[in-house]
């Protein structure tokens, strides 16, 4: 019979394992005050809560409750920054729903932060990510090439006739709401398939998953795109040894630089509908675009407002939407909602911006505190990289951070605050950054 200990890092390995399973493959749940945002693996994590509550006290309470001290201070003080948000707000049970969400991912990340290395085991988690990335990567092509055939749409993919002329196909969104989401769930895929192939432990199987990923994410439409892209550059950046690396550098850098106009545009400028004009009597061919700011451009230019209303505290954590159909000027915004299908003016809106959607809901207080508990994360997972001298731990820390870059440039224009998949990647870095500290500290 293995020891408490072992048997303890079975347990939480396993329930790790079977949390990924679940938020990959599990339901949206709709629940009073909550709505549809509560997912199956979020009750499941209520589960692992009471299960390892004994246990974590009696062997994790060091990782969890001391270390790293710097993470723990800024975190405890940007929930107390959001909680005075939340005591301005118009709707307090709106914005606590919000801050319990908060305290829930923190949570998550400090569980998992907290657990024992052991390296088997956790390489059993990378693979179980990687293989339920790819799994979901032929569900949603299964969904694509069913809709684009038949017409049936089995929730696997997301239409957008208004951008048709733009991409002319259905976008994939797998089980997520939507498909940014999916390739933020991806992105991480490819953050562990980046791990195993610069520490030498690729396997020729992970071309299958990789394969599916590369073919996948480009039918998402997804301004993500560019943080993978950024990600694998900077992951194969100090990689030497192969003939082909140069070249493939090269082409990485290529390919995040052509991804950043094609985000900054879109971002700025609403494209579509775009169209070809042949003149039959000239034979002139001409091109012509939607000439109108793009509706996330606009939605910026709106959290701009909110926030030089009220800078100190927000309009409330969970707000944005409501404030948004408040303050709007339908006669500014008409022709914009216009071009996305016609969107009434009570559409509900996400910020489209981690960093201006936040400093808008809770804060410029807020905000700067989350850019600092970034940074302290950032740091711990350099310096477990620096300290390893390129073993499996050290290796796996840079491969976060640089997952880690990819995440914080998208949250320009995406959410990653709210992703529980980007709280589980840097759990697992400091998870590799506390093993190389005590190996050091003895």
């Amino acid at each position: 019979m293995p020891g408490d200990k072992e048997y303890t890092l079975i347990n939480t390995y396993s329930l790790l394992i079977l949390y990924i399973l679940l938020l990959g493959f599990g339901t949206r749940l709709c629940l009073p005050i909550f709505g549809k945002e509560v997912q199956a693996a979020d009750l499941f994590f209520i589960f692992i809560l009471i299960a390892m509550v004994r246990s974590i006290r009696k062997v994790l309470p060091r990782a969890l409750f001391i270390r790293p001290i710097s993470i723990g201070y800024i975190f405890g003080l940007w929930l107390i920054v959001l909680f005075v948000s939340c005591l301005f707000s118009s709707n307090r049970l709106t914005s606590l729903v919000e801050l319990f969400t908060i305290i829930y991912l923190g949570t998550l990340y400090l569980w998992i932060g907290g657990i024992h290395f052991d390296e088997k085991r956790f390489g059993l988690v990378l693979n179980a990510w990687i293989w339920v990335s790819g799994v979901l990567c032929v569900l949603g092509l299964a969904g694509l090439i069913t809709y684009s055939v038949c017409g049936s749409n089995m929730r696997l993919v997301q239409d957008y006739p208004a951008m048709r002329s733009v991409f002319p196909f259905a976008r994939i969104v797998a089980t997520f709401p939507t498909m940014n989401m999916f390739a933020s769930f991806l992105h991480v895929g490819v953050v562990f398939l980046l791990f195993f192939a610069i520490s030498g432990r690729w396997r020729p199987y992970y071309f299958i998953p990789s394969a599916l990923i590369l073919f996948c994410l480009p039918f998402t439409a997804s301004r993500n795109m560019l943080g993978i892209a950024v990600t694998v550059s900077l992951a194969i950046l100090p990689v030497k040894g192969k003939s082909y690396l140069p070249l493939l550098k090269l082409s990485a850098v290529l390919i995040s630089f052509l991804l950043f106009v094609m985000v900054v545009v879109t971002t700025v400028w609403c494209i579509f509908p775009a169209k070809i004009n042949f003149d039959k009597e000239t034979h002139a061919i001409s091109f012509s675009v939607n000439k109108l700011p793009s509706l996330y451009a606009f939605l910026d230019k709106m959290a701009f407002r909110m926030i030089a209303q009220r800078p100190l505290t927000g309009v409330g954590p969970g707000m944005f939407n409501r404030s948004l159909v408040e303050k709007l000027d339908w006669e500014e915004a008409k022709d914009i909602y216009g071009t996305y299908g016609d969107l009434p003016k009570d559409s509900p809106m996400d910020p489209h911006s981690t960093y201006l959607g936040w400093a808008a809901e809770a804060g410029i207080p807020f905000l700067i505190v989350m850019i600092g508990l970034f940074y302290a994360v950032g740091c711990f997972l350099w310096k477990g990289y620096k300290r390893a001298d390129g073993s499996f731990t050290g290796i796996f820390c840079y491969a976060c951070l640089c997952g880690m870059i990819g995440f914080m440039i998208n949250g320009f224009y995406i959410d990653i605050l709210t992703m529980r998949h980007f709280w589980i990647m840097l759990g697992l870095g400091t998870i590799a950054a506390f093993q190389i500290r005590a190996r050091k500290e003895g």
